[in-house]
């Protein structure tokens, strides 16, 4: 009793659970491994006496016992060995180990463990293979049963691709590569009919966040006198996409799988189109055409003014369905949105790299491909890892860019050929920042990162953070979810879930990133781009607009003479929140207007469109607008 209740001394890890299992039962040895305890400690089941002791390394090195011996991670370092359970002795050291406070668990051919991500030790080949996108719950670890393996959940935000539970099943033979057919394009009945001209002009929001760059600016400026005009009101709560904007009408979608075209004076509804899966990303409009991609695989070409269907393309491989947070999905949903750019269309069909990703490139007006990449999923072939469909799209150049997960996001694939232009890599840990954004500033820096796509839409958690890759350096830009908004003369962004709004001078910040860190500078936020524009001088301005420590921005857009933002404020006297949505100066962050928000905004669905017109959406399907009189 004495050893087995020994406090640890210098042990690593995390301490895990009081319900993490304290002993493991074999035929003639009982292995005690009690919690932040000095000692692992065996005593024969036939009298109690004690067989063996071991000095831990770590918390909680949990036992498995498999095949006659006893997994421990008891060898150099805390790596997991094969010890002999009547003796102790050590048979073979697997020469890998146990992150933190998941559970070792087994299978006939495997051993599974964090890694970080899922750590799979092959019994046969004596090698260890990771999977960045989910790590097994924090207790129970991978749990095997009837063929499945079942991963999740876990208690923390860690650098993981999917949130929740996850169930995974042998692939068998399923061919990855999978060259379209004849046959994935369908074309509606009234196909041939004329399509009705909806002109789009440089003052019009036609796709996510604005324009193909993603920068959430508009070239129109906004009124001090911006009164709420209207309220579109669902006829059943849904989770919305952002929105998008051209002619006189609001595009939007939702995990409702319908597709939306409001009038943008009055707020009615013009049409509707259903399709029979969640979505993701709004509409993107086009030469009097609304392109959307759906969770079901496909992507459906529908006639903007009207919503009649042009064509769809199938995008997934197979027609194979799973359930994805209580929705029944494809397993390779299009849930990148859809750019066009000079008359194509680009689009991405997948969830997690290792089921396969398929990057297209199609004709915007016909919806005959152009080019197909099948492989970007399995730059590592033995792993199958690589790029993984989790976010959006944008244009970089002669380079489209992909949210990609945590392998090698931003993912990066010529626009001519789809050749990807990522490399390989030898192990599947988390190498890059797994959100959902991706844009591009001053036409050669790609910002990418924020909160994962499949998760909460109401960004709960704290953790999260945008980059910004240039030539020369890699700057982290902030901490918090929500994506910076941009133009050529300003730039704004969050720093942290109740930190401030932050205004730069664009031409200053483009100069930073040109010139890289800054040398010989021993401050250790020297080499944050936050840090580094505070010492060149270039912050205009910042605000907590007298919120401190009770404010978080949810959503940020940029007109000439004013940045939009949407606010929570959870004041301390009261239980429940305040949203609101106010437009401040660029040049000195004077308050231009503001109004209350009466529903729980969408994180990032903020417009204007082309009369000045300020649109929010809600996350119960409402849609506010907010404008000027005339």
């Amino acid at each position: 009793l004495e050893l087995i209740e020994e406090p640890g001394k210098n042990l690593t890890s995390t301490p895990g659970f009081r319900t993490q299992c304290m002993v493991v039962a074999t035929p003639e040895a009982l292995v005690v491994q009690g919690q932040t305890r000095m000692n692992v400690v065996a005593v024969s089941t036939k009298d109690g006496h004690i067989l063996w002791t071991k000095k831990k390394i770590t918390n909680n090195p949990n036992a498995v016992y498999i095949d006659g011996n006893v997994i421990l991670g008891v060898g150099e370092g805390g790596s997991n060995v094969v010890i002999e359970p009547t003796s102790g002795k050590v048979i073979e050291d697997l020469q890998f180990h146990k992150a933190a406070c998941t559970r070792l668990t087994a299978t006939p051919d495997s051993l599974f463990c964090r890694g970080e991500g899922t750590l799979r030790f092959d019994r046969s080949l004596k090698k260890v293979l990771v999977d960045g996108a989910a790590r097994p719950a924090c207790n129970d670890g991978a749990i095997a049963a009837g063929g499945i393996l079942y991963i999740g959940p876990w208690q923390c935000d860690c650098n993981l691709s999917l949130i929740g539970c996850v169930a995974k099943c042998s692939a068998g033979d399923f061919r990855f590569k999978n060259p379209a057919r004849p046959g994935r394009l369908q074309l509606g009945k009234e196909s041939e009919a004329k399509i009705a001209t909806l002109a789009i002009t440089a003052e019009d929001w036609p796709t996510y966040r604005g324009n193909n760059h993603r920068t959430a600016s508009s070239k129109v400026p906004v009124e001090s006198d911006m009164p709420r005009r209207w309220k579109h009101q669902p006829e059943r709560p849904y989770v919305p996409t952002p929105a998008t904007a051209a002619g006189e009408l609001v595009f939007l979608s939702g995990n409702d799988g319908k597709v939306r075209a409001i009038e943008a004076a009055s707020g009615n509804l013009r049409w509707s189109f259903l399709t029979p899966a969640p979505i993701k990303y709004p509409p993107t409009i086009w030469e009097g055409r609304a392109y959307v991609g759906s969770s079901d695989g496909y992507v459906y070409a529908l006639e903007a003014t009207t919503g009649r269907l042009l064509w769809r393309f199938h995008a997934a491989p197979e027609e194979r369905h799973i359930m994805v947070y209580g929705a029944l999905s494809s397993t390779w949903p299009v849930a990148s949105g859809v750019l066009v750019e000079d008359g194509v269309a680009y689009f991405a069909a997948g969830i997690v790299d290792y089921d396969g990703t398929y990057v297209y490139a199609i004709d915007a007006r016909t919806g005959k491909v152009r080019w197909q990449n099948d492989t970007s999923g399995h730059l590592n072939p033995e792993l199958r890892k690589g790029v993984s469909v989790q976010g959006n799209l944008a244009l970089h150049g002669n380079r489209l860019i992909l949210a990609a997960g945590n392998q090698v996001s931003p993912a990066s694939f010529d626009i001519t050929t789809g050749e990807c232009l990522a490399k390989p890599f030898d192990q599947g840990n988390p190498k890059a920042p797994a959100g959902r954004f991706v844009g591009v500033f001053s036409n050669n820096t790609v910002i990418a990162g924020g909160r994962v796509l499949y998760s909460s839409p109401r960004n709960v958690a704290t953790k999260g953070s945008f980059i910004a890759y240039s030539d020369k350096a890699n700057w982290r830009l902030n901490f918090g979810g929500i994506p910076p908004a941009w133009d050529e003369q300003s730039v704004f962004w969050v720093n942290h879930r109740y930190g401030t709004l932050t205004s730069y001078d664009g031409a200053r910040v483009a100069e930073r990133i040109e010139k890289g860190y800054i040398k010989d500078d021993p401050r250790p936020w020297a080499s944050t781009l936050s840090g580094a524009l505070e010492s060149d001088g270039a912050v205009r301005w910042e605000s907590t607009l007298g919120r401190t420590n009770t404010l978080e921005i949810l959503s940020l857009a940029l007109t000439p003479n004013a940045v939009i933002a949407v606010a929570r404020i959870q004041s301390r006297v009261r239980t429940q929140p305040q949203w609101l949505i106010m437009a401040l100066s660029v040049e000195k962050g004077e308050r231009i207007f503001h109004h209350e928000l009466h529903s729980d905004p969408l994180p990032g669905g903020l417009l204007v469109d082309r009369k000045g017109r300020v649109v929010v959406t809600m996350l119960n399907g409402e849609v506010a607008c907010f404008g000027p009189e005339k």
